[in-house]
């Protein structure tokens, strides 16, 4: 959330503008050593309205934290499948009230209320003196209850319980994407095949989501993820692909000239950050491509379609061009890639009509199309020359 505060002085009073979140506040206070302490309360006083406003928009998603508790054994470790940060991640059969059920009746007794079951992840945010961590935890919050698009992870509901602050979303049956990289990956070892096509419509996948992110959200409204990378997509039952992670997200303001915001900070993975948003603090939608570039390398292994390839490596590279300015917009991205699958998708029926040897005019670069390895750049330039 940005924040900004502009004052000037007339005649004995100041006059302040803050703008949060899109929405700017205008107060005539005091002057003086008394006016700064005022504007700092104003500020506080404006970002406690701000979080209200959101955790009132989203009440109908709250599950009670008794329900959570009982879902996870009380948070045990057995249920625990994932620590990053201060966040750690459970797996759960929560069974809770269903708010959005036409018969449900609030304040009503509990008995004969509608519930819903489903198996979920609840991510719980450990509690900390860091006040940022709670305007943290309702940005995303409000980010994934703006967010409906089938390639954006499902939020079930948030829990705000004194000082927790939990957010339950959709369980992904086949684990993240990063988890397809680990020989010792359960689905591999159940004998799931990620071949080539559902790698490429992985890929789609994501880049459907990000289009939507930047450009195809309602009331004009645009997100910068800043955390693109495969450990935070997750795949469902059919190997859809979800962006499931906001914690570093920003809103792109609305009418902006530039769609840039300047930072003084930097956010996102290091290792898959985008060059000149760390040098400059200029974060642009482009910084997300650059991101989904390093993903594309890193799903690049297995049986492939010649031109399929060379046309993926060619759009991996123009993804982490050396300036923002030379990226492809995910417009491009999500077309290109749909001509890549359509490619591969009309050589497997060929296949299969002429009852064609795969290997006749396919380009190999593993033993078995199962397992999927992290590719090194110096390993794409060389399939690029090949």
């Amino acid at each position: 959330m940005q924040v900004c505060i502009r004052a000037v002085v007339v005649t004995g009073w100041c006059i302040r503008t803050v703008a949060v979140c899109n929405r700017a506040v205008v107060f005539l206070i005091g002057s003086g050593q008394r006016t700064a302490r005022t504007i700092g309360f104003w500020v506080g006083w404006d970002l406690a309205l701000d979080l209200n406003q959101k955790k009132k928009n989203s009440e109908h998603l709250k599950i009670r934290l008794s329900d959570i508790t009982f879902a996870t054994d009380n948070f045990s470790d057995a249920n625990r499948i994932g620590v990053t940060g201060s966040v750690n991640l459970y797996k759960a059969e929560l069974e809770y009230f269903d708010k959005l059920n036409p018969s449900y009746v609030e304040g009503e007794n509990e008995v004969g209320q509608p519930k819903r079951r489903n198996t979920v992840i609840v991510k719980r945010i450990l509690a900390s003196d860091d006040k940022k961590e709670g305007e943290i935890f309702f940005m995303e919050l409000e980010m994934l209850t703006t967010c409906k698009h089938p390639n954006i992870v499902t939020l079930v509901g948030f829990c705000d319980e004194g000082s927790e602050m939990i957010l339950v979303i959709e369980h992904a049956s086949n684990g993240d994407l990063d988890d397809m990289y680990d020989s010792n990956n359960k689905h591999k070892k159940d004998g799931s095949v990620l071949t080539w096509a559902k790698r490429l419509k992985i890929c789609l996948d994501i880049a459907r989501g990000l289009k939507y992110l930047h450009y195809q959200m309602e009331g004009q409204k645009r997100i910068i993820n800043c955390d693109i990378r495969s450990k935070n997509i997750l795949l469902d039952e059919n190997w859809g692909a979800k962006i499931a992670n906001f914690e570093v997200s920003e809103f792109l303001p609305l009418n902006k000239d530039d769609d840039a915001l300047h930072l003084d900070y930097v956010s996102g993975t290091p290792s898959y950050r985008d060059p000149e948003y760390e040098e400059t603090h200029r974060l642009k939608r482009e910084s997300d491509v650059y991101s989904f570039g390093l993903v594309l390398f890193e799903v690049l292994s297995g049986e492939v379609n010649k031109t399929s390839l060379d046309k993926f490596i060619k759009l991996a590279y123009k993804c982490i061009a050396e300036t923002q300015d030379q990226c492809p917009t995910m417009n491009t991205v999500v077309h290109e890639l749909e001509h890549m699958l359509l490619l591969q998708e009309e050589d497997q029926i060929f296949d299969e009509v002429q009852h064609k040897s795969p290997q006749t005019d396919r380009r190999h670069f593993s033993q078995t199309d199962c397992h999927v390895s992290r590719p090194t750049v110096d390993v794409a330039v060389i399939l690029l020359t090949w």
